[in-house]
């Protein structure tokens, strides 16, 4: 036996799914014997828990690519192979793997969207990016009041709880 057939020549990829399939692409790929992961995230959103794909149409598998890039690209449930000028490009596995350990324990990753009065947070993708202030409220709905201050004075804002990153927890002071 030579040393080219000992190499595995299988890499991890991302795969691009058809809305609201990944379920159904990762058993399609299952059943063709490849090594499959569906990082799931756990959230709540008004009032009821769900369990949902981290990545919306997307999922990683392991494959050789040289073999069974045109098969994957026409399973049912799949959009196609993410490529770079017409190559599949290839994820590197540690992040494979630390998604792995981060969804490990309970087999999804928990959110830390359960915000809370007084918790200091920063504002992320919006015209507001980087702004601090403490939560005031928790409305319905994932939305919160967060209070801001500003150079020349304080500001309300009601916003979404997802654009929020959490800075520091509130804890409430013994008396």
């Amino acid at each position: 036996m030579s040393e080219s057939q000992n190499v595995d020549t299988r890499c991890w990829y991302a795969i691009y799914t058809k809305r609201l399939r990944e379920h159904y692409a990762d058993v399609k790929l299952l059943q063709l014997g490849f090594e499959t992961f569906l990082p799931l995230a756990g959230t709540r959103r008004r009032g009821r828990f769900h369990i949902r794909p981290l990545f919306p149409c997307y999922l990683f598998a392991r494959f050789d690519a040289a073999r069974w890039l045109y098969t994957v690209n026409h399973l049912e449930g799949i959009q196609k192979v993410i490529s770079f000028n017409d190559k599949p490009v290839p994820v590197d596995p540690l992040i494979i793997q630390t998604l792995r350990d981060r969804t490990a324990a309970k087999g999804y990753l928990e959110s830390d969207r359960a915000l809370a009065p007084g918790d200091q947070v920063r504002i992320r993708g919006t015209l507001f990016d980087g702004l601090e202030g403490r939560i005031e409220a928790v409305r319905p709905r994932d939305r919160v009041i967060i209070l801001l201050q500003t150079i020349f004075r304080r500001a309300r804002m009601e916003i979404d709880a997802d654009v929020l990153e959490l800075i520091e927890r509130h804890t409430p002071r013994l008396r």
